[in-house]
């Protein structure tokens, strides 16, 4: 099961503040970077642990299937010949 985590910066600004000053507009500039730059990292993250976890199963799903054919075949022989000695029988 996969977590993420999301860091919520709270507004380091007072609401009583009109404008941002340059170095204000700056620093929210920079966090809202920094945080897209996180949401990109999780997401790639996810993307790739949910292309793992689909590839795994296409391994077991394919496996299982070459199994149940093997068993098949052998079973497909075991009534050739069970019908090859019943009509020879007969």
């Amino acid at each position: 099961m996969l977590i993420f985590h999301i860091r919520i910066v709270s507004n380091p600004f007072p609401q009583s503040h009109a404008g941002f000053c340059y170095s204000e507009k700056q620093t929210l500039t920079q966090t809202g970077r920094q945080l897209a730059l996180e949401l990109h990292q999780h997401q790639e993250c996810f993307v790739k642990a949910l292309r793992e976890e689909l590839e795994a199963q296409v391994k077991h799903r394919t496996g299982a299937r070459l199994y149940n054919n093997l068993n098949w075949k052998a079973e497909i022989q075991e009534r050739k010949k069970a019908e090859h000695a019943f009509r020879w029988r007969g």
